[in-house]
């Protein structure tokens, strides 16, 4: 590469003209897997494209204008245009041309997997530094509809199917889950598609029902063919002629791994050459989606009028299709799970990148089960069949007749980000976990017995104290006994009652009258209360005992469990259903009843505190980011915070700091408008503290990989984070004595059994500490950590002694808050309208309407309206990727032992013969696979393996 003097000048010597096309899916495919990351010691990867810096390239991407310094005004309006729904969208970009550049040499450069320079800088360019083309749109050709379901393999199937290289696949099933689930058969009363009642269904139509499981319908795109073959009207032969065809094969669909895994219950060797699958595509490459609906929806707005309002439940335009979509996405986050968000269903992606409302009537499983079928259900399959495929070049930004070749060439994982996860992480793990699901996890009937024997126990035991406690609610016996009994309101008023009755406190009420018997309600109510443990030990008994009936009724077939994996939220985690593995307690009890056959035993390897890992690696990040902004501050995004006065000096640490620093943030509703040097002030002064506290912990502000930051000296130490913070917390306390040195020297100089037993000593501080830690990693605010602590740790403490912790863990761990800072600041904030869907209103992006953008370590894109949302999906995004990269790096021997998983934790069922191998080749596998993104910025990975009869993790 020559000498790179400009941003310019690097993207015509990166993209080096046109983009020249493999010519065959074969040649695609070659290209993009042999252009593997560069290894951590090879100087393969020295010159290539910033991770980074490409944060937007598309194939074909189109400078939109110089790369300037950013001058930017917060709290001032943007233009944004919003193309025509039938278009792919783009990315807004400002209208007025700018005249500096920023200078990009090839130091900047850093890509995923890449070797250590001697001072690395990662560093990214803004996503409105680059505009994606709008899509040339072109009809593909296609043959007349089909007017019917297909029973045979007709030689014009035969020929089109054989000949194309790419199929798109879509199965309709007669039961919801999997081929394992228990049939399900409707009452007469239930509704189809059609809109009529199964019984009147059946006899308009002279059919049948058939609630057995099983792939009822097999719908195939091949080039301008398109067929949905009846499989119950076909024989066993036919059936597997037909599914012999796709072996070898692109597969084109939503939600692919469904798909896979039935086509694969029914003829297993039959593999894809690769899955093009849009729900992965969306996750990966078109972060951007959920800001486009909100932009969409308030595009409708005129003159500042009121957004579109909902209409019936199946009526109205694409705007309030969106619109509902967003309040029902809203309305469904779980506050449990952190990435609660699910993946874009069809649906969705068919509203955005489409323009059009799909047809979901026929999606219940029920529609195919009668004997006769309709031509409603024939329009239902091809378009299922239709969209993804469109859909998925329209991401990419390709004419939607692209060859599939040139979409797999798209995928260049040097050129678009995100296209690393989707080609070496969702992709290929993807069809092996489908595999797991196969296999299944061994379930033991003798352990459930004996198990769900003593939870009974356990729940009668805990029955009997509750009426002890409160004899009120004798009444509801029954209904407390019963897992899914459920509280009426007669019931609730009981148990607000005998808590008032033995208390003296009333139970808090909603606006609706009724009271708030929630967990985290009543624990900062009545902490301590003995009628609230023993309910939580009765109802804890009563689900635990009902999971494990659940699983039993799965593993009826042949005792093992076939619960689904599949990419399945937005942050790139993996979800389970039918049933759900991954929310199986971790009681010992509980697991033990998953195990091993005969000359087996159950391998689990997980990763040791892989999100605090992450994280470390993030601040690390964002520490040499930092660096690299301030050696031109005036050239960088936050230059308009850096220029007040004095500021560069508090925050190099020439001048000391002001008392009162940092400045709280301004009231925005007070009569006098804070002005944006206000605004100003307080994020230069929440910088220049961290900077301090940076410096007290040890960093020179001179290398981001030789620099101490603490967090990541903790795990390079082989430390317990915990402890640590535990430790340090109570040293400021004047509780604990380290002998006159630092907490983090202190931990080191321990011996292994010294370390052991200061774990058990502060065993009640190292509780509060993992509040602390993964209440703070994404900037929960001290009312938040104050009520996570009471709830999730049991921790008894005041809210100003949580704003006090809250504040000491974030000097402890500065780099962590300047990770969160430089998200929030210095190029993670994008402007953008905004529909509110609490208060049904619009807020415009000059009226504080803003989309937070982080980035996972490989550099995929992620975005959330919140700044928590940003940070947690860029670490638990990663851990998504890291794992699922290490499930495809397995060796083929091993990944077909591979029975489970959960989130970080691979579950094993191997030969007796082979457990001490494979542990040792897993682990390998699994700190590789890690260490491909970390060790980018020096945090060591690590696994944690038991072996045994049984699940012991």
């Amino acid at each position: 590469m020559g000498e790179i003097k400009s941003a310019v000048d690097f993207l015509d010597q990166f993209f080096g003209g046109a983009v020249v096309q493999p010519a065959s899916v074969e040649a695609a495919i070659t290209s993009t897997q042999d252009d593997q990351p560069p290894v951590p010691g090879s100087k393969e990867g020295e010159g290539d494209a910033n991770i980074f810096a490409s944060a937007c390239l598309r194939v074909g991407a189109t400078q939109i204008r110089s790369l300037a310094p950013h001058h930017v005004e917060v709290m001032t309006p943007s233009t944004t245009e919003l193309l025509p729904a039938s278009n792919a969208p783009v990315l807004s970009m400002p209208s007025e041309e700018q005249s500096e550049f920023i200078e990009i040499t090839e130091d900047d450069v850093v890509f995923a997997d890449r070797p250590h320079t001697a001072n690395p800088h990662p560093f990214s360019l803004d996503m409105d530094d680059f505009a994606i083309p709008e899509p040339q749109q072109v009809a593909a050709s296609c043959a007349d509809a089909p007017t019917d379901f297909l029973t045979s393999l007709d030689p014009l199937a035969f020929e089109a199917i054989s000949r194309a290289e790419e199929l798109s696949i879509d199965v309709e099933t007669s039961v919801k889950g999997t081929p394992w689930s228990p049939a399900e058969a409707p009452g007469k009363a239930a509704k189809l598609g059609t809109g009529q009642t199964i019984g009147q269904y059946l006899k308009a139509h002279g059919a049948t029902l058939d609630a057995r499981p099983r792939m009822r319908i097999l719908s195939i795109g091949a080039g301008g063919w398109k067929g949905a073959f009846d499989l119950d009207k076909m024989g066993e032969s036919k059936k597997m002629e037909l599914l012999g065809l796709l072996d070898g094969k692109v597969w084109t669909g939503h939600n692919l791994a469904f798909d896979l895994l039935w086509i694969k219950h029914t003829a297993t060797e039959v593999n894809p050459k690769m899955l093009i699958d849009t729900m992965f595509l969306a996750t990966a490459i078109r972060p951007d989606i959920e800001r486009m609906i909100h932009e969409r929806i308030v595009a409708t707005t005129i003159g500042g009028q009121q957004p579109v309002r909902l209409a019936g439940k199946n009526a109205g335009t694409v705007e309030q299709e969106l619109q509902k979509i967003l309040i029902e996405r809203s309305a469904s986050k779980n506050g449990k799970d952190d990435d609660a968000k699910s993946a874009y269903p069809l649906a969705t992606l068919s509203l955005v990148f489409l323009n059009e409302k799909m047809d979901k009537s026929f999606q219940n499983s029920t529609n195919w089960m009668p004997s006769v079928l309709t031509a409603d259900h024939l329009n239902y399959c091809i378009g299922d069949i239709t969209a993804p495929a469109i859909i998925a070049r329209r991401m990419l930004n390709l004419p939607d007749d692209a060859p599939i070749a040139e979409l797999i060439a798209a995928l260049d994982i040097k050129k678009v980000p995100g296209a690393w996860a989707y080609t070496r992480a969702f992709e290929p793990a993807a069809r092996r976990l489908t595999y797991c699901t196969l296999k299944g996890i061994p379930l033991s009937q003798t352990n459930i017995n004996k198990y769900r024997n003593v939870l009974q126990n356990d729940a009668d035991i805990a029955l009997e104290k509750v009426l002890s406690l409160a004899p009120g609610l004798e009444p509801f016996r029954d209904r407390l006994a019963s897992p899914s009994g459920g509280l009426t309101a007669e019931l609730k008023e009981a148990i607000a009652d005998a808590l008032k009755m033995r208390t003296g406190t009333e139970v808090e009420r909603k606006d609706t009258g009724q009271p708030k018997l929630g967990a985290k309600d009543l624990l900062e109510r009545f902490p301590d209360e003995p009628l609230i443990t023993a309910r939580r030990d009765l109802d804890g008994a009563l689900k635990r005992k009902s999971m494990i009936d659940d699983y039993a009724v799965f593993a009826g077939q042949d005792s093992r469990v076939h619960g689904t994996i599949t990419v399945g939220t937005v942050t790139g985690r993996t979800r389970s259903g039918n049933p759900n593995m991954q929310n199986a307690p971790r009681n010992p009890e509980f697991r033990a009843c998953f195990a091993a056959t005969t000359g087996h035993q159950i391998l689990a390897i997980d990763y040791s505190a892989m999100e605090l890992r992450i994280a470390a690696a993030l601040g690390a990040r964002a520490y040499g980011q930092f660096l690299k902004l301030m050696e031109a501050p005036r050239l960088s995004k936050v230059k308009w915070i850096l220029k007040l006065p004095n500021m560069l000096d508090y925050i190099e640490g020439k001048k000391p700091l002001p008392v009162g620093w940092p400045i709280q943030k301004p009231d925005y509703l007070s009569e006098q408008k804070p002005s944006i040097q206000d605004y100003g002030l307080v994020f230069g002064s929440e910088l220049a503290c961290i900077c301090r506290d940076l410096r007290n912990g040890g960093a020179a502000f001179s290398n981001a990989q030789t620099d101490l930051l603490r967090f990541r000296e903790v795990f390079r130490a082989g430390l317990d984070p915990h402890i640590l913070t535990a430790v340090a917390m109570e040293a400021m306390a004047g509780r604990f004595d380290t002998g006159g040195l630092a907490p983090l020297e202190y931990m080191k100089s321990l011996s292994a059994d010294q370390a052991k037993a200061l774990k058990k000593a502060l065993a009640g501080p190292r509780q509060a500490a993992k509040a602390l830690g993964f209440g703070l990693l994404y900037g929960m605010s001290a009312g938040g950590l104050y009520h996570y602590g009471i709830t999730s740790y049991g921790l008894s403490w005041t809210m100003e002694e949580a704003v006090e912790a809250r504040a000491a863990w974030f000097r402890l761990y500065p780099e962590i808050a300047l990770w969160h800072w430089m998200t929030a600041h210095a190029g993670g904030k994008l402007k953008s309208d905004v529909f509110d869907v609490r208060k049904n209103e619009c807020r415009g992006d000059g009226e504080g309407g803003k989309f937070y953008q982080g980035r996972t370590l490989s550099g995929r894109v992620v975005e959330g309206l919140e700044l928590r949302e940003a940070l947690n999906y860029s670490d638990q995004g990663t851990g998504g990727e890291i794992a699922l990269h290490a499930i495809t790096n397995l060796p083929d021997d091993i990944a077909g032992m591979l029975v489970g998983f959960v989130h970080d934790e691979l579950i094993f069922e191997v030969p007796e013969g082979r457990a001490e191998d494979v542990s040792v080749e897993v682990t390998r596998v699994m700190n590789e696979s890690a260490e491909t993104l970390l060790k980018l910025f020096d945090v060591p990975s690590e696994v944690e393996a038991a072996l045994g009869q049984h699940w012991i993790h």
